[in-house]
Order: C-alpha cells, then sequence, then structure tokens
C-alpha cells in the first residue's frame, strides 16, 4: 500500500512538473521581443578590460528581423538579422554574430568577436534619435 502511495505521488510531481515546463514561456522567444528597440552602450569590455573606443555606440533591432548599428566594422546601414537561441546573426557582405548573455526590458549584454578579440558590450534601452539612419541594404543577393 505504501508503495501505490510514493508511486501515485512520484507521478503527480512529474506531472506538476511536466504542467509547469509546459507553460513557461520559451525564454528565446521572449528575448526575440525584449530586443526589440533602441540600445545604447554603457560600458564595453575589450579582452575583459575596459574600453571607452566604443562610447557612442548603438544598435536598433525591429519586429521585422532588421536592425542598425554604429559598430565599427561596416557601413552604417539597415540590415537583415536572424535570431536563434540567443543569437543574433546580423547578414550583409560580413556575417557577424552576437551572443546574448543578459537581457531584460531595459538591460542588453552583447558578446562578440572581432578580428579574433573578445568584446563584452553592455547595453541600456534608450529612445530613438532623429538621426539614426534608415537607409536600407539590400541583401537579396546574399542569401
Amino acid at each position: 500500500m505504501t508503495f501505490v502511495r510514493n508511486a501515485i505521488g512520484m507521478f503527480a510531481v512529474g506531472l506538476i512538473t511536466l504542467a509547469y515546463i509546459a507553460c513557461t514561456p520559451d525564454s528565446s522567444a521572449q528575448n526575440r521581443v525584449l530586443l526589440n528597440g533602441h540600445w545604447t552602450i554603457l560600458k564595453a569590455f575589450r579582452n575583459q578590460k575596459q574600453t571607452e573606443t566604443l562610447d557612442g555606440v548603438y544598435f536598433t533591432f525591429t519586429e521585422t528581423n532588421q536592425m542598425i548599428t554604429n559598430l565599427p566594422v561596416g557601413p552604417e546601414v539597415m540590415t537583415d538579422f536572424e535570431f536563434s537561441k540567443n543569437v543574433i546573426r546580423q547578414k550583409g557582405n560580413k556575417v557577424l554574430e552576437y551572443h546574448i548573455d543578459q537581457i531584460n526590458d531595459s538591460i542588453l549584454v552583447l558578446g562578440i568577436e572581432l578580428r579574433g578579440m573578445p568584446f563584452e558590450l553592455q547595453l541600456h534601452r534608450a529612445a530613438v534619435p532623429a538621426e539614426v539612419p534608415v537607409t536600407v541594404q539590400d541583401t537579396t543577393e546574399l542569401r
């Protein structure tokens, strides 16, 4: 009789755990929604040392999977991006991958490797300034 009660108890715990997992939103999908908007640099680290060379850097992400940044690695134009499992793949002449290390409604921390050196970009959500360019790069030939 004790065995049956224990089995029923374990079954109930398993069922509750499965229900919780099924009802918990996909963090990747939630993070994709949080990504939308304009982000400006708070701090930047190159090889784990704070650097001021990226002061003024911004990123803007749209709901239509387009982004623009003034990160000094290419032209400051609107490009397409893919989002999967907390990785942002910026398309263009040079494909860049950003790893989302942290995101919430006000903070975004991105990791990227540039020229063999790791960078960490700590950004905060900001209003989109009027001077952000809206030039769209044609990436159809890149697909």
